[in-house]
C-alpha cells in the first residue's frame, strides 16, 4: 500500500466517523463508543480520527475561501 492509498483510506474512515457521529448516514447519532465497536477500533482512535478530519476540513476550507472577495 502506497502512501496515496493509505491518504485515501483515513479520509474515508475518517468520512465515514463524522457521518455516524452527527446521523447524517441513518438520521441516528452514535456515540464514540458505538462506533468503535462499528469499526472495530478503540473509542481512542474514534476521536482521533474525528478531530483529525476536522482538522483536515477546516484546512481545507481556509484554504478555499482565502482569495475570496466578498
Amino acid at each position: 500500500m502506497d502512501v496515496q492509498q493509505m491518504s485515501v483510506r483515513n479520509f474515508r474512515r475518517g468520512y465515514e466517523v463524522v457521518r455516524m457521529l452527527f446521523g447524517l448516514s441513518d438520521d441516528e447519532p452514535k456515540s464514540y463508543d458505538e462506533i468503535a465497536v462499528i469499526m472495530n477500533l478503540s473509542r481512542k482512535a474514534v476521536s482521533r480520527i474525528y478531530h483529525q478530519t476536522l482538522r483536515r476540513m477546516q484546512h481545507y476550507g481556509y484554504h478555499l475561501t482565502k482569495n475570496v472577495t466578498v
